[in-house]
């Protein structure tokens, strides 16, 4: 079977790892990865936190689909926001993938704008010497709305 005959999912995936494989520069490389991932996951709504060189409760929220120009937390940390406590920071120092199927925030909760709205989670941490040092959170309007049989594999295909 070549590349033509396999299974469209199956295909697109290939397709992303193979042009991943030709970039160097890690923020391409996190952008063409999400230009691709809104195929598979079908999120409205992405943000991705870190507590790289932080302690609990900080971490900084590292890229939101809210923001109007992408920061480069490689080269301007300094232009991230740093947030405390709150659901993600509370997902995030757990380190554990999640699914909240019916996602409701409070008004006070420190990144409220990026949740605001939205009706279901996944929360997928990225490992850095066996620690959850980064999170990416995709998010959908609808409650239900992410297949708990396809987790798994979003998260094996996020943490690479």
């Amino acid at each position: 079977m070549d590349s033509s005959q396999l299974p469209d999912p199956l295909q697109q995936t290939a397709e992303l790892m193979r042009e991943l494989s030709r970039i160097s520069d890690p923020q391409q490389m996190v952008q063409t990865y999400k230009n691709r991932a809104i195929a598979i996951t079908a999120a409205d709504r992405t943000v991705s936190i870190s507590r790289r060189d932080l302690t609990a409760p900080f971490y900084r929220i590292t890229r939101s689909d809210l923001w109007p120009h992408a920061i480069n937390p490689w080269k301007e940390r300094d232009q991230l926001p740093l947030v405390r406590g709150g659901l993600l920071g509370e997902l995030l120092y757990a380190g554990q993938p999640r699914i909240i199927d019916v996602l409701k925030v409070a008004s006070d909760d420190p990144a409220f704008e990026h949740l605001a709205g939205m009706g279901s989670l996944v929360a997928i941490p990225h490992f850095d010497n066996g620690h959850a040092i980064n999170m990416v959170i995709h998010m959908r309007r609808e409650a239900n709305a992410f297949d708990a049989k396809l987790f798994p594999e979003l998260v094996l295909l996020s943490g690479m």
